[in-house]
């Protein structure tokens, strides 16, 4: 039997010791390192929230008014940073063996909270409506981090548990 990916938690050490191990696993094939959906979820909250925490002491003009940070009622409040990233465990998980279809989901929801209904029709979370926009100011300072959790060389790693469940099981004797 031979391993061809690695699905962990993304806090082990294991993938490394096996990867990395002095006498190779395998001479003839490398392991590939998968990444399970709900890791990532966790890492949305996580960025989002050290972005508030990065901006705390940041000026911005909105409108008329001057506004300290990004982070609060009226900007990027907890409950909002939950829908995002329960989004985005949607868009990876309705999407599973499309990267484009994975990437186009993951900034509907980008678009949507800037206002942009055009590239979120279609998404059954998309009510047409502006009462989760969120200000341009706060959507500039956390494009990074759609940009990094969209990126295809994490995106082509991902799966979901339902997905190990599904996999055909290839027994392979040497």
């Amino acid at each position: 039997m031979r391993y061809k990916g690695y699905l962990g938690d993304g806090d082990s050490k294991s993938f490394r010791t096996v990867a990395e191990a002095d006498l190779p696993v395998y001479k003839d094939v490398g392991i590939q390192k998968l990444e399970c959906c709900d890791t990532f979820k966790k890492e949305w909250e996580r960025d989002l929230l050290d972005k508030i925490n990065q901006c705390k002491g940041k000026v911005y003009q909105h409108g008329n008014k001057k506004v300290k940070g990004i982070g609060g009622a009226g900007k990027l409040t907890k409950a909002a940073v939950k829908r995002i990233q329960g989004h985005y465990g949607g868009a990876i998980r309705n999407n599973i063996g499309s990267l484009d279809k994975m990437k186009t989901a993951i900034w509907a929801i980008w678009h949507h909270r800037n206002g942009d209904h055009d590239k979120c029709s279609g998404f059954s979370w998309c009510d047409k409506s502006d009462k989760n926009k969120l200000s341009s100011f706060v959507m500039e300072e956390i494009k990074s981090v759609f940009e990094d959790l969209s990126a295809d060389t994490l995106l082509g790693k991902m799966f979901t548990w339902g997905d190990v469940f599904k996999m055909p099981m290839r027994v392979t004797i040497i």
